[in-house]
């Protein structure tokens, strides 16, 4: 018995060490969205929700239920009756911006969701005064403005929603996504990449080896790198957007591209057709995970794609024109946390959690944390799949060092995940139990 134990174990930190693995596993599951077609998903990290918008109005989910609850029932459905939610986003003061297509007024909500108004500001209205912009993007820079990407150009809210303007640049009348790096630059994807060093008063167009083409998405990571995607290329720009480097062919893909997000650990991931690509290591190296299911025959196209504080994979499917109309939200439980071992402390406003320890365990481990005050702790367990399998401590505790025991004795071997609560705050960290 000892002897498997120790080979899982070299076999656990052998992937570890390993980045260079082609192909990850991976379960995708239908999270069963009650939107009859889904064209927007977003994550409200501070909240760790996700939200979801289509014909219908907005649901979110809850992250360990998985259950769908419908936003604004304190206000009348009728209000989402025609309404297509296209973008979403909430700011730093909690206020949700709504974004719909060229037919329906898009919304704002100023207490993140519980009731919403419609946005009458004439600026969204068309030459014709009878349809409205469409919003494709909507991007909440840090100094507080809120801009839209729209199919008339860019639009921009600095004072909470109660005024807009729109904002004129060298771009074609398509907006599709907008970002900023930690020099304070913004970047505006079009028909091409551009960006202002003034706060939008002057624009430059950035060479890339795909000028012209639409750009689909910009995200920055935690070192400052700018990851831009277009139809045909991935690049990236470490010196605030003065160089680009092409991954075009690291990851051996021509055209397809339409989303690229990074997650908490500087995982980069990159949609390509039927394929989410990622790396560990700023590009160097790449994985790739597939879909295992089908719908009615057909595989699923992600389109979009976010990442949660435990490093689950929600994407939107995408509607193929060669295949039947599959819409849904989708989850991709994969053993990409297998790959980096985290044995530091969590710390965040005062609240410290440890790795648990032995790690990895069979059947018992102990997990240590402290909190600065006295107040209410949450602690679980729950598996791979997000269910929890376990709740550790619920009660008052006094401020300093505390620790709980979790035997998992009737538990199967794998990967778990830990969670604490305290005062409105949760702190995850995973461990690996080995039978």
């Amino acid at each position: 018995m000892m002897g498997l134990i120790l080979f899982l174990i070299l076999f656990y930190n052998s992937r570890i060490n390993s980045q260079n693995i082609p192909f990850y596993n991976s379960q995708w599951a239908n999270l069963n969205c009650p939107l009859g077609t889904v064209y927007s998903i977003y994550y409200d990290s501070p909240k760790d929700m996700i939200y979801t918008g289509g014909v219908g109005g907005i649901y979110k989910l809850n992250p360990f239920t998985f259950q769908w609850m419908k936003v604004g029932t304190t206000t009348k459905d009728s209000i989402w009756t025609n309404a297509k939610i296209t973008a979403m986003c909430i700011d730093n003061n909690g206020i949700f911006y709504a974004g719909c297509d060229e037919n329906t007024h898009s919304w704002i909500s100023f207490n993140r969701g519980i009731t919403w108004q419609r946005i009458m500001d004439p600026v969204f209205m068309k030459r014709d005064s009878i349809n409205h912009v469409a919003i494709n993007s909507i991007f909440a820079h840090p100094n507080g403005t809120v801009y839209f990407g729209t199919d008339s150009g860019l639009f921009l809210t600095s004072d909470g929603g109660r005024t807009y303007s729109k904002l004129d640049g060298p771009w074609n009348s398509n907006v599709l996504c907008i970002g900023y790096d930690f020099a304070g630059d913004l970047f505006v994807g079009s028909g091409g990449l551009f960006r202002s060093k003034d706060n939008s008063k002057t624009w430059t167009m950035m060479d890339l080896t795909f000028p012209g083409l639409p750009v689909n998405s910009i995200v920055v990571d935690s070192k400052g790198t700018v990851w831009a995607c277009s139809q045909s290329e991935l690049l990236k720009s470490s010196d605030n957007g003065e160089t680009w480097y092409s991954l075009k062919d690291p990851l051996n893909q021509s055209t397809g591209k339409f989303d690229v997000t990074v997650d908490k650990n500087d995982f980069v991931y990159v949609i390509m057709w039927s394929t989410i690509f990622f790396t560990t290591d700023h590009g160097i190296t790449w994985g790739q995970f597939r879909p295992d299911i089908f719908i009615h025959n057909n595989p699923i196209y992600p389109r979009s794609i976010i990442v949660d504080a435990r490093g689950f994979i929600y994407t939107r499917q995408g509607v193929a024109r060669v295949i039947p109309a599959v819409d849904g939200i989708f989850k991709v439980v994969h053993d990409l946390t297998d790959i980096r071992s985290d044995n530091t402390l969590t710390v965040h406003q005062g609240i410290v959690i440890c790795q648990n320890y032995p790690n990895p365990f069979n059947p018992s481990t102990t997990i240590t944390f402290s909190v600065p005050e006295a107040g209410r702790v949450q602690i679980k367990v729950f598996d791979v799949l997000g269910r929890q399998v376990a709740a550790l401590l619920d009660g008052e505790v006094s401020a300093g060092k505390h620790s709980v025991t979790w035997n998992a004795d009737n538990k199967v071997s794998g990967v778990y995940f830990y969670s604490i609560a305290f005062k409105g705050q949760i702190l995850y960290k995973k461990m690996l139990l080995l039978k």
